[in-house]
């Protein structure tokens, strides 16, 4: 009873593993006393053995059902939440938290969208489009975590990603993983086109947009309900990059930042000089 006691009031395992290990050393330290001191033998081995039997095995459970907890609560929660950022809320959620205050820094951000989906939706039969919208958003989702990315939000036919907020492995790393990511896209896209020919499905055709820059990560939203992103100009000029993918004829334009950070292993072409909308500098 002392050891289930032990084990079921004191939550935290490391504590709870010491003073059953503190128990039973006072338990033999006792044991020794009165033997010494009166002669009167005190039951060891079989007293000692169910005490920390049933206290190990208490605790034992307390962490089974605990890791099962936890695993539920992480399946529940990627599903609506980006993995890596499922695994920092888990394992690491006072900083994780803090950060969530407002701190700058530099993150890549990617935006895809599909071109005209908005006439799309006229046209179709809406539960045909719907599951093909889902079988696209999964593929390019499998693509952003494949890459070790943040899949920050969809909208709509869109998809966020983000590289460098929630974890880093530095600026050059970052961008060339969301590069990486726009190509693994690209196949998936290319995989899901093939399949739908097959059983006449119109084909999907997206426009992507990469930039690298500094922003504001912070948890945006109401009392009732906020989620982490990230804001900024570097964010805004991600999503212009996109849109000017129709301007261009291409299907991928990166920022001259992420392009300069990823060089030395993505061949790259510059397609223009802009100025774009709502900001008054020019980007190659």
């Amino acid at each position: 009873m002392l050891a289930w006691c032990v084990a079921g009031l004191i939550r935290r395992p490391l504590v709870a593993l010491s003073l059953l290990v503190g128990i039973t050393i006072a338990y033999l330290a006792a044991a020794r006393i009165v033997y010494d001191a009166r002669g009167f033998f005190l039951l060891t081995v079989p007293v000692l053995s169910a005490f920390l039997a049933s206290g190990l095995l208490s605790l034992g459970f307390d962490y089974w059902l605990e890791r099962l907890e936890k695993l539920r609560t992480r399946r529940t929660l990627e599903r609506y939440v980006s993995k890596n950022l499922v695994k920092e809320i888990l394992e690491n959620p006072n900083s994780f938290y803090s950060s969530l205050r407002g701190v700058r820094m530099p993150v890549t951000v990617l935006f895809s969208d599909i071109v005209g989906f908005t006439s799309m939706t006229e046209k179709a039969d809406p539960e045909q489009l719907v599951k093909q919208l889902n079988e696209y958003l999964s593929s390019m989702t499998a693509a952003v975590f494949e890459n070790n990315g943040t899949r920050d939000k969809f909208i709509g036919d869109a998809v966020m990603a983000v590289r460098g907020n929630v974890s880093s492995r530095g600026v050059a790393e970052d961008a060339k993983s969301a590069a990486r990511t726009a190509v693994a896209m690209r196949r998936e896209l290319k995989a899901l086109n093939e399949r739908w020919a097959k059983v006449g499905i119109a084909p999907f055709h997206f426009g992507l947009g990469i930039n690298h820059g500094e922003a504001v990560a912070a948890n945006i939203g109401s009392q009732e309900k906020a989620e982490p992103t990230v804001i900024g100009d570097a964010v805004n000029l991600a999503s212009r990059l996109e849109a000017l993918t129709r301007t261009y004829d291409v299907d991928v334009l990166i920022g001259a930042t992420a392009g300069e950070l990823i060089r030395d292993e993505f061949h790259l072409r510059s397609v223009a000089r802009v100025q774009v909308k709502g900001n008054q500098r020019q980007w190659r």
